[in-house]
């Protein structure tokens, strides 16, 4: 007997690499404290900051499994937010190696409550137009086909994630209306994202992430310039490299440092991490773990609460996309009878032993430049990222996440080994 699919597209949304658009004057001293505005209510703050670690390792551990070599750039958030829906409706084997790759540390029902939280906490941030962050999940589920309704409860309630049915017998309508419904909700960065869909395919989880932001102070454009940058290799290539003087916290690590650039409302930075030597980023990488940069996020936090400090940051101009498929990345962190069709256990979707992962897939797109960042995702998984003034000059091979410091969540991941 054929047995259903379903397809889990974790869609974050590929947005394409264009200047940021004009925005109001950056860093203006109105801007609303949003870390304030959005502080966790104290019933479910240790539960966010949890699952905010949990995510955090996952995404440091799939960062570990991906090629050293090259460029690489996703949104870990957006994938661990697909992973957790797809965990919502699996039992057995199947749960608990979702749970062991996600570093799962609290029940089902009470992790899938602080994820809704966490959710509802980005979507405050969002509302002070201060920055684009816009996250959005969706089912799409064949006609006709009974889906468990605690599945459906907890996805809607959870993850704003309600059940839109679609009729995969007709493979071309079904393809245009989620791939209409993605472009809709990236506003036409991403208007094709699948390019097939099976007609045996049984549901298809739809999560999209973009995000837009302008720093606190922006890079001087009459000092961007050529500069020289150290591969890990030895050589020295000409970049485009900007520059400002900034009040940014420098934090050292053993092996390199952490420089933390804010976004306006300051809820949100970009965190760089720079090794001492070229060729130290993967020592740099290895000794990471979810605590330690906690550790030196809270030592950035509490360096910044002591007041300002002239610090010159040079970082290079960059935009790069990024693909890679999941399934051996996620195979390689242990989520192994999701993708075997006789062992998997996603009976909590519909009852039955009779739905597996079939493909994942993940594509990402990162711009860097003198306003500010901008970073959108698309993910795809088949079921059926001294006195002298201190100085910040990453001149060699670093790794940048965009970071929510109210949530503690890493949204986007990346390395740059060149950024030409």
């Amino acid at each position: 007997m054929v047995r259903p699919s379903i397809l889990a597209f974790l869609t974050p949304a590929l947005c394409h690499a264009l200047p940021l658009a004009p925005l109001a004057a950056c860093g203006s001293p109105a801007d609303p404290d949003l870390v304030a505005e959005r502080r966790l209510p104290a019933a479910v703050a240790a539960d966010v900051q949890a699952v905010s670690r949990a995510n955090n390792q996952f995404a440091l551990d799939l960062l570990g499994v991906l090629p050293s070599a090259g460029n690489q750039f996703f949104s870990p958030f957006s994938i661990s937010t697909a992973l957790w829906m797809l965990d919502a409706g699996a039992a057995g084997d199947t749960d608990a190696e979702l749970r062991a790759a996600l570093h799962a540390t609290l029940p089902g029902a009470q992790a899938h409550q602080a994820y809704g939280a966490m959710l509802d906490s980005l979507e405050v941030g969002r509302s002070f137009d201060l920055y684009t962050l816009a996250t959005a999940n969706r089912l799409f589920g064949q006609q006709g086909f009974t889906f468990l309704q605690p599945y459906l409860d907890l996805t809607a309630d959870a993850y704003g994630a309600p059940l839109a049915p679609v009729d995969f017998q007709n493979a071309t309508a079904a393809l245009a209306e989620i791939n209409g419904w993605v472009s809709d909700r990236t506003d036409a960065k991403i208007p094709a994202l699948l390019d097939e869909v099976a007609p045996d395919t049984a549901l298809v989880l739809v999560n999209a992430i973009v995000f837009k932001g302008r720093w606190v102070r922006e890079f001087e454009r009459d000092r961007t310039g050529l500069s020289p940058f150290t591969l890990a290799s030895g050589e020295q290539v000409d970049v485009t490299m900007m520059a400002k003087d900034d009040d940014v916290a420098l934090v050292s690590l053993e092996g390199g440092r952490l420089g933390v650039l804010p976004f306006r409302g300051r809820d949100l930075s970009m965190m760089v991490l720079v090794p001492d030597q070229p060729r130290g980023l993967p020592t740099l990488e290895a000794a990471l773990t979810a605590e330690s940069l906690a550790a030196a996020i809270a030592a950035a936090d509490a360096q910044l609460a002591d007041g300002e400090r002239d610090t010159l940051v040079m970082l290079p101009k960059f935009a790069f996309e990024a693909e890679l498929a999941l399934p051996e990345a996620l195979q390689a962190l242990g989520i192994v009878s999701a993708f075997d069709p006789d062992r998997a256990d996603l009976s909590g979707i519909d009852g039955t032993r009779q739905l597996s992962v079939q493909k994942a897939v993940h594509k990402a797109v990162i711009l860097v430049d003198e306003a500010g960042a901008e970073a959108a995702a698309a993910t795809a998984i088949g079921v059926g990222p001294t006195s002298a003034p201190p100085e910040l000059v990453v001149d060699r091979p670093f790794v940048f996440f965009i970071y929510d410091h109210v949530t503690g969540s890493i949204l986007f991941l990346g390395r740059v080994n060149d950024p030409r």
